[in-house]
């Protein structure tokens, strides 16, 4: 039956896929990290420390990308937990099949 070596095929493609999914997204956040720092680096240089108003909008800045940075660790939590879930269903159907053959089933 040619059913098994299509499942080792789809497990094969999708977790090829899967490690170029996370290369590119290790790179791109690595990108991102360099741009947000040099970003908040110039902005703390150019900040009046002796200005009250510029501390706080600093500060209120800080506040929004820690907030935006936990929202995007939760997304790439739950993310990989969907893969996980994927990868499960594709071994338990591959188990089944190749229990269903051993019995002789059809």
């Amino acid at each position: 039956m040619n059913f098994p070596s299509n499942l080792d095929r789809i497990r094969n493609e999708t977790l090829n896929k899967a490690d170029r999914n996370a290369l590119w997204a290790k790179i791109l956040l690595a990108v991102t990290v360099v741009v947000e720092w040099g970003g908040l680096i110039t902005l703390a240089v150019i900040v009046d420390w002796s200005n009250r108003t510029q501390i706080v909008v600093f500060v209120a800045a800080l506040f929004v990308y820690l907030t935006l940075g936990f929202w995007v660790w939760a997304l790439a939590a739950r993310n990989r937990v969907g893969e996980q879930r994927i990868l499960q269903a594709i071994q338990l159907l591959e188990e089944t099949v190749a229990a269903r053959d051993r019995n002789g089933d059809e």
